[in-house]
């Protein structure tokens, strides 16, 4: 009798112990599974936002004249899913890179010009396209 009750107590640790590992693999997954969409939105809607901040510096490369400036207000979110997010302009390679810091996501989106680019750089919140006699850039709002 006494080793029939340790059975039963044996099983119903063991039944506790795999329970416990199930559904600690099933949050773990789960979180996994939500942080990849997460990052997936995020890389999307940065690549929206770099083709909006890329058409309009070649807008500005249209309008440009060698004496005149040109500025120019994109109209982007603030925000990227949420995320704050920065734009720096690459000229050397140009292109538009978009990144968050957490979680880390960078975007890069070509950028076809005429005139010079300035390596310059802004936050998602202060948007602004510029061509002066250094090149077209993007920086602050005014």
């Amino acid at each position: 009798m006494r080793e029939r009750a340790q059975s039963s107590t044996i099983g119903y640790v063991l039944a506790i112990g795999v329970a416990t590992l199930l559904i600690t693999g099933l949050i773990t997954g789960v979180g996994t599974f939500v942080e990849g969409r997460q990052e997936q939105a995020i890389r999307d809607q940065l690549t929206v936002v770099g083709e909006r901040v890329a058409s309009q510096l070649t807008a500005a490369d249209a309008l440009a004249t060698r004496e005149g400036t040109v500025y120019v207000e994109p109209a982007v979110p603030e925000r990227a899913v949420g995320m704050n997010y920065r734009i720096r302009l690459d000229a050397s390679n140009e292109q538009l890179i978009l990144s968050t810091a957490d979680p880390a996501v960078t975007v890069r989106v070509p950028v076809s010009t005429t005139r010079p680019l300035v390596d310059s750089a802004t936050q998602g919140t202060d948007v602004a396209v510029r061509y002066d006699e250094n090149g077209l850039s993007v920086g602050e709002k005014r």
